[in-house]
């Protein structure tokens, strides 16, 4: 009988509740002077450089070499997608706005899912997505003055598109590779791509700007990246994607304290249809691999 793996859910859980502060500290680095193409490059030179340092000597042709250029390029395209999209939407939209957005993610996790073929589409899952949506939905609506934003709230829909596809195609790329030197590759491609438009955009940033961006470049990027992904590869892209709408939680609760964001009854009720649709799909009997089948994947 398949057990679940607690430690891969506790990994997507917090790595979801990290970002979910993602809108507020880069509202603060914009503050600062400091342009989304600018906070984009940063987070992801110092991601790679953070991940060299405690992987570097490890890291093999062998290892590198896993996936095809074509699957990677795809991954990374959809990975810049989601990241400039999210951080341009944000200057147009609210941090919590953003968030809950964002957080459909895992309706467009199990559409892309279902196409490529990389997720069996059952009722249980399906109901468990439906409900998140419900859920996310409630929360969203319990928010105010999010009209006249539409150019963010646009942007972020397709940020959410572009997080979607991004994942479904990693699980595929991660059945042969660890998440470390993926999420390298990934990096190193993508700051190539945007270093131009990072390039141009470059102005003086103020010195709590520059600790905001290495904030940002450790844990939202870094820590955030490796255990989600790591999660991801001992689950699945459907229950990561679901447990990834817990973020909007946390952006709404913190956005209480430092901005003008309040709670009410539809968020509270929001929130609990949100967690009963992650329980829902995460509860699923032997929809998450046991302990032999992740050994297996590693080893393979």
């Amino acid at each position: 009988m398949k057990t679940t793996d607690s430690n891969a859910i506790i990994m997507l859980i917090a790595a979801s509740c990290i970002w979910g502060t993602t809108p507020l500290f880069a509202h603060a680095a914009f503050y600062y002077n400091v342009s989304p193409a600018m906070l984009v490059e940063s987070r992801l030179l110092i991601g790679i450089l953070a991940f060299y340092i405690i992987y570097g000597q490890k890291l093999s042709a062998r290892k590198m070499n896993c996936y095809s250029t074509k699957s990677l390029l795809l991954c990374a395209l959809c990975f810049i997608a989601n990241y400039v999209l999210y951080h341009v939407g944000l200057i147009y939209t609210t941090p919590a706005a953003a968030q809950f957005i964002e957080s459909t993610s895992p309706v467009f996790v199990l559409l892309f899912a279902c196409i490529v073929k990389e997720e069996k589409l059952s009722l249980v899952k399906f109901a468990g997505t439906f409900i998140c949506l419900i859920g996310t939905g409630l929360i969203f609506h319990s928010q105010v003055d999010i009209r006249g934003q539409m150019i963010g709230n646009i942007l972020e829909m397709l940020a959410a598109m572009g997080w979607g596809c991004f994942i479904v195609q990693s699980s595929h790329v991660l059945k042969l590779c660890k998440p470390i030197p993926y999420l390298m590759a990934i990096f190193g491609i993508s700051a190539l791509l945007l270093f131009p438009f990072a390039v141009r955009e470059l102005t003086v940033v103020e010195k709590d700007g520059l600790v905001v961006i290495v904030i940002m470049g450790i844990f939202h990027t870094s820590v955030a990246y490796y255990l989600y992904f790591e999660g991801l590869k001992r689950t699945s892209p459907v229950i990561s994607g679901i447990i990834f709408a817990l973020s909007p939680i946390v952006t709404l609760l913190l956005s209480t304290r430092v901005g003008k964001e309040h709670t009410t009854a539809e968020f509270l009720s929001g929130s609990l249809i949100l967690l009963t649709g992650i329980l829902i799909t995460t509860m699923i009997k032997g929809s998450i691999p046991s302990a032999q089948v992740i050994s297996d994947r590693y080893s393979s």
